[in-house]
């Protein structure tokens, strides 16, 4: 079992920095073999050091003094350190206060590095290693038991993982609790591990008796709780960022100082007792940034772009488990249009439902898009009104479109060819030059665009022709993917933009990327049994 902490830092120290070792000797006993195994196994990852700092319990004091002045297992650790490497020994008492500072090198001057300092670098290095925070995601954030919503928070079983680790945190709270102290009321049972920790101190260094500890929930109970006895008591919240839990106490009879934060990372007031505190400064340069983010029931920044506040419940923050919500089905503006549409195309065998693949609820049969009915007379209307009269060439975006390019044609009055795109390259590369009179380009059934797009690149071949674009129905993912759609297709240097017609059209999100004739799709196009693409 591990004995000792190693926490390895630069520090400024007269305008040069200083790469500094502390050891932290969490036990009763001062096992040199140990420790020496510790320290020489971090010389040999990360070399010399330019200074160690020894931290251990004033009760062991003289035996460290002694062992590492000794010709024992710590012999060739002080050896591989350089002669003037400065060594000190600080040790602490049953309060966590500073005892003894003595050199264990050469030099006759000890560190300058305040004990405080080296306890809370280590802390917050404990912290950071373990993993203290419980951090939100793009999908879901949390919601406080105080009611703020966060996008993280602190969990102190997270770095409760060593005992030397558990020691130091422990340590670093008794400096605020008195040697009269005989009760403990803690937020979450977390803390029952620490407060073991500070009465292995305080029974070593004083032969104090223990602190008894009994937990109070949290927010969870901490108003309902009965067995308050505020005499030589104190109550210790594990984590904050605001001192709300505080507050609560302090209603409840607590003076707040006798309330203690072990953890803290908020903005902090001089009311707010705290042991360790997390913030980013030049004394603890490992520490973490802070933004208040004043997210509240009703009015939260996070829970506005999409990301659902999961409850944090109980003295454990656990997550609440699966919370009802009453969900009102109402109607929008795109029911019209959907319902509409779906006059226009009834009894025209146009859709199908699950015709095809199981991934997709509806098919589009091409050969039938404006085939009959009102579908036909909207496509009659905006054929003739759209498609120039000069039509000089015809390109239908595949063989499922074909027929929908002749109803097209015969609805502007034009005899022109239906060609496919290999067709008309083959036109062009025939005709020796590019051709100059107007194209129509056809699709009957147009998913995400992708071919319309690739025939646009085709069609630069010919790049003074003006190109309409006609589409008989539309099914992108979303109004905003349809209008990206059409401005691309308009793009040209001459002096009108090529205008994309739409038949029908409806977005319907979509389970898989593939597109109407890509290599590996099977869709209505290619096929003369509707299959969905």
């Amino acid at each position: 079992m591990k004995q000792v902490f190693l926490h390895r830092f630069p520090r400024s120290v007269g305008g040069r920095e200083v790469d500094t070792i502390m050891a932290f000797v969490a036990s009763r006993e001062f096992e040199q073999g140990r420790v020496a195994a510790e320290l020489e196994r971090e010389i040999d990852v990360r070399l010399v050091p330019d200074e160690l700092v020894i931290v251990c319990r004033e009760s062991i004091a003289d035996d460290v003094a002694r062992d590492f002045m000794g010709s024992g297992s710590l012999l060739r650790l002080r050896e591989r350190l350089l002669p003037d490497t400065p060594t000190t020994l600080l040790s602490f008492n049953e309060s966590g206060i500073e005892i003894r500072r003595q050199v264990l090198s050469t030099l006759d001057k000890p560190s300058n590095v305040e004990l405080d300092d080296l306890l809370r670098r280590g802390a917050t290095a404990i912290f950071r290693s373990n993993g203290g925070f419980v951090e939100a995601t793009s999908a879901y954030h949390f919601r406080n038991p105080s009611g703020r919503h966060t996008s993280r928070f602190m969990r102190l079983s997270n770095i409760l993982v060593r005992q030397p680790e558990i020691t130091l945190l422990g340590v670093c709270a008794l400096k605020y609790v008195s040697t009269r102290t005989r009760r403990i009321y803690v937020d979450t049972p977390s803390l029952f591990a620490v407060v073991a920790a500070m009465n292995d101190v305080r029974e070593s260094e004083a032969a104090l008796p223990p602190i008894s500890a009994d937990s109070y929930r949290s927010y969870h109970g901490v108003r309902t709780y009965a067995h308050f006895d505020l005499e030589h008591a104190v109550a210790m919240v594990s984590a904050s960022s605001s001192g709300g839990l505080a507050r609560i106490l302090e209603d409840r009879g607590f003076d707040l100082q006798a309330v203690v934060h072990l953890l803290f990372l908020g903005n902090r007031t001089p009311a707010i007792t705290v042991s360790i505190d997390l913030h980013r400064d030049a004394d603890n340069p490992g520490g973490f940034n802070f933004a208040t983010e004043g997210n509240g029931d009703g009015d939260c920044s996070l829970c506005a772009t999409g990301s659902l506040p999961i409850t944090l419940e109980g003295d454990q923050f656990d997550v609440a488990g699966p919370q009802p919500e009453p969900l009102v089905i109402t109607r929008t503006p795109a029911h019209t249009a959907l319902r509409e549409l779906m006059d226009r195309h009834a009894g025209t065998r146009t859709f199908r439902v699950n015709g095809g693949l199981p991934v997709r609820q509806y098919a589009v049969d091409p050969d039938a898009v404006g085939s009959v009915g009102d579908a036909l007379k909207r496509l009659n209307y905006l054929a003739a009104a759209k498609i120039p009269g000069r039509l000089g060439h015809c390109v239908a975006a595949n063989e499922g479109s074909r027929k929908f390019a002749q109803r097209l044609l015969a609805a502007a009055g034009s005899g022109v060819k239906v060609l496919l795109p290999d067709e008309f390259e083959d036109a062009v590369a025939k005709a020796g030059k590019p051709f100059d009179d107007p194209i129509l380009v056809a699709a009957a059934v147009v998913g995400g665009g992708r071919q319309l797009l690739d025939i646009s690149r085709r069609l630069r071949s010919c790049p003074d022709a003006p190109i309409v674009y006609f589409a008989g129905i539309v099914t992108t993912p979303s109004a905003d993917r349809t209008k990206v759609l059409a401005s691309s297709l308009a793009l040209t240097s001459n002096p009108a933009n090529h205008p994309l017609v739409i038949l029908d059209g409806s977005t319907c999100r979509r389970r898989t990327r593939r597109t109407h004739g890509t290599p590996n799709c099977r869709c209505l196009t290619r096929s003369p049994t509707p299959v969905p693409c």
